[in-house]
């Protein structure tokens, strides 16, 4: 007979006190007759041992999973979650648990997890999802830990309709979770910048297919703040809605987004602005990498690299010439101003020179007649 199962027949043998008042027998146990403040405390004694006989207790320490009426289902791609599509480098051994560090759970469930699992006693668990958690303590063994916290993982999934499969993350208080953490590009993951914010269009979201245009158009805008979008280098959009702030919306956003590519995704946007740059003359058709372009000279390409990562507001773009030399602009106040300061720096030392890169993105020319 398992505690669980003990705590349960005890919790049910006081509450028949509670309500009896004694003077009964069961089996080998006689029950002499009590007053009425006895009658009271084994009352609540005995509901007591019921909730822990039958796992209510565990239940109830994941609530905190079940509390975002507001979140949304992270993908805007069509679909309800994406293959991994990158394998992760080989597991880490268990380490231990900190509650600040879980990927794709709410702020507001790490709190949870800090006040009331970490300081639990085992045998406990808990299990993530890409949108939510299950937790559960106070078990009588570790694989009852285990599927509890699994089952109140589902079902937080289930009630929130969220979809996506739940992993165990824990075991008592070390980590266990195989995947190691999302890759995350460097922070700061966005900025505040009027000289590039401009309203979320479906139509101007760079890489994704018409479909998902459209519904970018039908479903973001219309989403509550704070929420983030993000774009993964292989054409996937994903976002997080209604969440506490800005900088909780986009890590979750860039987390999932991470865990799927199997590389850093981008924050293209914070509540309905862009707030990275867009082209607009030219189209891009992917994220720019100086490192292994064979646009660019070997050895310019490090030096592209550090110089684009000292921008900080504004536009930038890049300019190649036929003996791969190039041309850079940063924090130009318009991208026609970025592409014109750009040729002109190529030219100034090779020939042939014309743009690669308007901001985060490899750009080529746009067909006539058609917008980038």
């Amino acid at each position: 007979m398992t505690v669980q199962s003990m705590s349960f027949i005890f919790g049910a043998l006081l509450l028949a006190v509670a309500i009896l008042g004694g003077g009964f027998e069961v089996k080998e146990i006689k029950v002499s007759n009590v007053s009425i403040g006895v009658r009271f405390i084994a009352g609540i004694v005995g509901l007591f041992f019921i909730a822990l006989g039958s796992g209510a207790l565990g239940f109830l320490q994941q609530s905190g999973a079940l509390t975002e009426p507001h979140s949304e289902p992270p993908l805007v791609s069509p679909g309800t979650e994406l293959p991994r599509t990158t394998p992760r480098p080989q597991p880490k051994p268990p380490e231990a648990l900190v509650a600040a560090e879980i990927p794709f759970i709410s702020d507001h469930d790490r709190s949870d997890v800090a006040a009331l699992y970490l300081p639990a006693p085992d045998q406990k668990s808990l299990a993530i999802s890409h949108s939510r958690m299950g937790m559960i303590t106070g078990q009588a063994d570790v694989e009852t830990a285990k599927n509890g916290a699994l089952d109140n993982c589902r079902k937080a999934v289930e009630a929130a309709r969220t979809g996506g499969t739940c992993d165990l993350y824990a075991v008592g208080n070390m980590v266990v979770y195989q995947r190691g953490h999302p890759p995350m590009p460097t922070p700061p993951w966005f900025r505040a910048d009027p000289s590039i914010a401009r309203p979320v269009n479906g139509k101007d979201v760079p890489l994704v297919s018409e479909e998902v245009r459209l519904l970018m158009e039908k479903n973001y805008l219309g989403l509550q703040k704070s929420k983030a979008l993000a774009l993964s280098p292989r054409s996937h959009v994903f976002r997080f809605s209604g969440q506490s702030s800005q900088d909780e919306a986009a890590r979750r956003t860039l987390e999932v987004c991470g865990d799927v590519a199997g590389i850093p995704c981008m924050i293209i946007a914070i509540d309905d602005e862009f707030v990275i740059p867009i082209p607009t003359t030219m189209k891009p058709v992917g994220f720019f990498q100086p490192a292994g372009n064979a646009l660019i000279a070997p050895g310019s390409r490090d030096e592209v690299a550090r110089r684009l990562a000292t921008r900080t507001s504004g536009w930038s773009a890049v300019a190649s010439g036929a003996d791969g030399l190039v041309g850079l602009v940063l924090n130009a106040s318009s991208e026609q101003k970025a592409i014109e300061g750009a040729l002109a720096d190529c030219s100034s030392h090779d020939r042939g020179c014309h743009v690669i890169a308007i901001g985060a993105f490899s750009v080529v020319a746009a067909e006539v007649g058609k917008s980038p």
